[in-house]
């Protein structure tokens, strides 16, 4: 079942991927370009995730508390914390981070444990994290919930993204 789930899962991904790539442009042929994601089109995309996650009422204290929990997750990557929120969903809450770094490689090689510890209790109704270079731009973003997810990253970091194309 759960390898059903993982597969499910990551050919989800997979063909988001694609259509977002589709969506800036990037193909194969273009792997070597090194622009960040148009904040349009990431803005596109993590509204997309919220429309599948959020619109459950989520008490003021227990949002404050897993916003606080999911910001102490991140402290490993060595990356800033931009913003969080925390929303209600039908399945439970759901998280986004946005997060800044001056070394995206570095931060998406230390992210393991950020993902793992986001795909568990408390946030099962999802989770979604931005990450963006000290120049402000989108390098690499990911997330999912119930069986749709998306994940992209600038060409060079797609070798140590923590989140895969299948």
């Amino acid at each position: 079942m759960r390898m059903a789930r993982a597969r499910l899962l990551a050919s989800s991904v997979f063909v988001l991927a694609l259509m977002l790539g589709a969506l800036v442009g990037v193909s194969s042929s273009t792997a070597a370009i090194r622009t960040d994601l148009p904040a349009k089109q990431v803005n596109r995309v993590l509204s997309e995730w919220r429309t599948r996650v959020d619109g459950h009422p989520l008490p003021a204290r227990r949002r404050d508390v897993l916003e606080t929990r999911a910001v102490a997750q991140v402290a490993e990557t060595k990356a800033r914390v931009r913003s969080v929120k925390v929303v209600g969903s039908a399945q439970g809450p759901a998280v986004y981070l946005d997060l800044v770094t001056t070394d995206p490689a570095s931060t998406l090689r230390r992210a393991d444990r950020l993902v793992f510890a986001l795909e568990r209790r408390p946030y099962l109704g999802g989770w979604a994290v931005g990450l963006r270079s000290a120049r402000g731009g989108t390098v690499w973003t990911a997330g999912h919930t119930g069986n749709w997810g998306f994940v992209w990253s600038r060409p060079d970091l797609e070798p140590v993204s923590p989140v895969a194309h299948w």
